[in-house]
């Protein structure tokens, strides 16, 4: 009767053990499932990141369509426009 409940224990363990081992490293397993939450949480900063520039370009084209002295600094500087009377001078 000893003899029977120690190889009894002793497959419970091996099944345990190897119950254990498989979900740790099986393909779908834990460690899987940390370097998946890692993966998550890269790719929420940089939408995080992608948000806030796009907000800042959101502000920045609000700016644009509101301000028209801020669309001639753009144009006289981005685009090199001046008016039909003026001269230019490029200063190095």
């Amino acid at each position: 009767m000893q003899k029977k409940h120690l190889i009894q224990g002793a497959l419970l363990l091996m099944l345990g053990i190897g119950m254990g081992h498989y979900l740790v490293f099986n393909p779908n397993g834990l460690q899987m499932q940390k370097r998946l939450k890692a993966t998550i949480a890269q790719e929420q900063t940089k939408v995080d990141d992608l948000k806030q520039k796009i907000a800042a370009l959101e502000q920045e084209l609000t700016t644009w369509r509101e301000d028209s002295f801020y669309q001639e600094k753009l144009a006289r500087e981005d685009l090199l426009m001046s008016y039909t009377n003026e001269m230019v001078y490029f200063i190095k």
